[in-house]
């Protein structure tokens, strides 16, 4: 994926898009790679780069699919992409933060907090029990 691309782009909806059609968008998506991977290689062996780039785009895609389809995490993606409200994408880069003057106030500690996939949940609870 493009640096310039949104996961809205990559899966062809509109930033506003309902999480069915989302889902509906990624589902679509990834039976066409996975198609398109079966054709390689059934019409010949296909390289490791392009075994490679079929799991790549499959995993873009997979994260694309956890990210819009959360709303929290959806929201801090939106927030960090979008700026003003006028849905085109920030990919301009941040040359003022270079330029300010250093603030003698303290500043606060912010931790991400991207919720883990359920599969990680379930394996810390049970390295832990």
């Amino acid at each position: 994926m493009s640096t310039d691309t949104t996961y809205y782009e990559l899966l062809g909806v509109a930033p506003d898009a309902p999480k069915d059609e989302i889902r509906s968008a990624y589902q679509a998506k990834l039976a066409d790679v996975r198609a398109d991977r079966t054709r390689e290689e059934e019409t010949r062996r296909p390289s490791d780069d392009v075994i490679r780039a079929k799991r790549q785009e499959e995993a873009e895609l997979r994260t694309a699919w956890q990210i819009l389809s959360d709303p929290v995490q959806r929201q801090r993606y939106d927030e960090k992409v979008y700026v003003d409200g006028t849905g085109e994408a920030d990919t301009e880069p941040d040359t003022d933060a270079d330029e300010a003057e250093p603030s003698d106030e303290p500043v606060e500690a912010v931790e991400d907090e991207l919720v883990p996939a359920p599969a990680a949940r379930a394996g810390a609870r049970s390295a832990a029990g």
